[in-house]
Protein backbone atom coordinates (compact mmCIF):
# COMPACT_ATOMS: atom_id res chain seq x y z
CA UNK A 1 0.00 0.00 0.00
CA UNK A 2 1.28 3.46 -0.92
CA UNK A 3 2.00 5.81 1.99
CA UNK A 4 -0.08 8.99 2.20
CA UNK A 5 1.72 12.14 3.31
CA UNK A 6 -0.55 14.82 4.77
CA UNK A 7 1.97 17.36 6.08
CA UNK A 8 4.97 19.20 4.72
CA UNK A 9 7.27 20.14 7.59
CA UNK A 10 10.63 21.86 7.97
CA UNK A 11 12.92 20.87 10.84
CA UNK A 12 16.24 22.24 12.00
CA UNK A 13 18.57 19.80 13.74
CA UNK A 14 21.65 21.05 15.56
CA UNK A 15 24.77 19.27 16.83
CA UNK A 16 27.71 20.27 18.96
CA UNK A 17 31.10 18.56 19.12
CA UNK A 18 34.46 18.08 17.46
CA UNK A 19 36.30 17.42 15.20
CA UNK A 20 34.51 19.07 12.26
CA UNK A 21 34.43 16.07 9.91
CA UNK A 22 33.07 13.76 12.63
CA UNK A 23 30.44 16.33 13.61
CA UNK A 24 29.18 16.79 10.06
CA UNK A 25 29.20 13.03 9.39
CA UNK A 26 27.26 12.40 12.62
CA UNK A 27 24.59 14.92 11.63
CA UNK A 28 24.34 13.36 8.16
CA UNK A 29 23.84 9.91 9.74
CA UNK A 30 21.24 11.34 12.15
CA UNK A 31 19.26 12.68 9.17
CA UNK A 32 19.69 9.44 7.19
CA UNK A 33 18.31 7.46 10.13
CA UNK A 34 15.50 9.98 10.52
CA UNK A 35 14.51 9.46 6.87
CA UNK A 36 14.15 5.69 7.26
CA UNK A 37 11.24 6.01 9.71
CA UNK A 38 7.79 4.97 8.55
CA UNK A 39 5.59 7.91 7.63
CA UNK A 40 8.52 10.22 6.79
CA UNK A 41 9.89 11.14 3.37
CA UNK A 42 12.80 13.58 3.12
CA UNK A 43 12.22 16.14 0.38
CA UNK A 44 15.37 18.22 0.85
CA UNK A 45 18.21 18.79 3.28
CA UNK A 46 21.02 21.25 3.70
CA UNK A 47 23.79 20.43 6.15
CA UNK A 48 25.86 23.46 7.04
CA UNK A 49 29.59 23.41 7.67
CA UNK A 50 30.63 23.25 11.34
CA UNK A 51 31.75 26.55 12.86
CA UNK A 52 33.56 27.29 16.14
CA UNK A 53 31.50 28.52 19.06
CA UNK A 54 32.63 32.04 19.93
CA UNK A 55 34.27 32.31 23.33
CA UNK A 56 34.36 28.54 23.93
CA UNK A 57 37.64 27.44 25.50
CA UNK A 58 36.93 23.78 24.63
CA UNK A 59 37.14 24.58 20.91
CA UNK A 60 33.76 22.98 20.31
CA UNK A 61 32.06 23.33 16.95
CA UNK A 62 28.42 23.63 16.06
CA UNK A 63 26.53 22.76 12.91
CA UNK A 64 22.93 22.48 11.84
CA UNK A 65 20.80 21.00 9.09
CA UNK A 66 17.63 22.26 7.49
CA UNK A 67 15.45 19.28 6.58
CA UNK A 68 12.16 19.45 4.72
CA UNK A 69 9.99 16.36 4.92
CA UNK A 70 6.61 14.96 4.02
CA UNK A 71 4.93 13.36 7.02
CA UNK A 72 1.89 11.10 7.23
CA UNK A 73 0.30 12.44 10.43
CA UNK A 74 0.39 14.99 13.20
CA UNK A 75 1.20 12.13 15.57
CA UNK A 76 4.39 11.45 13.58
CA UNK A 77 5.35 15.13 13.82
CA UNK A 78 4.98 15.03 17.60
CA UNK A 79 7.02 11.82 17.80
CA UNK A 80 9.78 13.47 15.78
CA UNK A 81 9.78 16.45 18.13
CA UNK A 82 9.85 14.28 21.27
CA UNK A 83 12.43 11.74 20.11
CA UNK A 84 14.64 13.50 17.56
CA UNK A 85 14.63 16.86 19.41
CA UNK A 86 14.82 19.34 16.53
CA UNK A 87 15.65 22.90 17.51
CA UNK A 88 12.91 24.28 15.26
CA UNK A 89 9.74 22.97 13.63
CA UNK A 90 7.60 24.64 10.98
CA UNK A 91 4.47 23.04 9.50
CA UNK A 92 4.46 24.41 5.96
CA UNK A 93 1.38 22.61 4.64
CA UNK A 94 -1.50 22.42 5.25
CA UNK A 95 -2.19 25.83 6.75
CA UNK A 96 -5.36 24.51 8.43
CA UNK A 97 -6.19 21.02 9.65
CA UNK A 98 -8.51 19.12 11.98
CA UNK A 99 -7.38 16.91 14.80
CA UNK A 100 -9.35 14.14 16.48
CA UNK A 101 -9.30 13.90 20.24
CA UNK A 102 -7.72 10.41 20.23
CA UNK A 103 -4.80 11.83 18.20
CA UNK A 104 -4.34 14.59 20.74
CA UNK A 105 -4.67 12.10 23.60
CA UNK A 106 -1.90 9.97 22.12
CA UNK A 107 0.40 12.96 21.70
CA UNK A 108 -0.28 14.26 25.21
CA UNK A 109 0.31 10.81 26.74
CA UNK A 110 3.64 10.51 24.96
CA UNK A 111 4.60 14.03 26.04
CA UNK A 112 3.66 13.22 29.62
CA UNK A 113 5.73 10.02 29.58
CA UNK A 114 8.75 11.90 28.23
CA UNK A 115 8.43 14.60 30.89
CA UNK A 116 8.22 11.90 33.59
CA UNK A 117 11.42 10.30 32.25
CA UNK A 118 13.24 13.64 32.47
CA UNK A 119 11.82 14.22 35.94
CA UNK A 120 13.11 10.82 37.12
CA UNK A 121 16.57 11.62 35.76
CA UNK A 122 16.58 15.07 37.36
CA UNK A 123 15.53 13.63 40.74
CA UNK A 124 18.23 10.95 40.55
CA UNK A 125 20.87 13.57 39.75
CA UNK A 126 19.72 15.75 42.65
CA UNK A 127 19.87 12.80 45.06
CA UNK A 128 23.34 11.88 43.80
CA UNK A 129 24.50 15.49 44.15
CA UNK A 130 23.13 15.69 47.70
CA UNK A 131 24.88 12.41 48.62
CA UNK A 132 28.18 13.71 47.23
CA UNK A 133 27.80 16.98 49.11
CA UNK A 134 27.19 15.04 52.36
CA UNK A 135 30.42 13.12 51.79
CA UNK A 136 32.38 16.33 51.16
CA UNK A 137 31.03 18.22 54.16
Amino acid sequence: MKEVFNFKVAFIFEMLGKPADFLKESLEKHIDKFGTNKGIKIVSRIVHEPKPIEGDSNELLTTFAEVEVLVDSLDTIFKIVLHMLPSNVEIIEPTDFKMKNFELNSVLSELSAKIHQYDEIARAVIIERDNLLKKIY
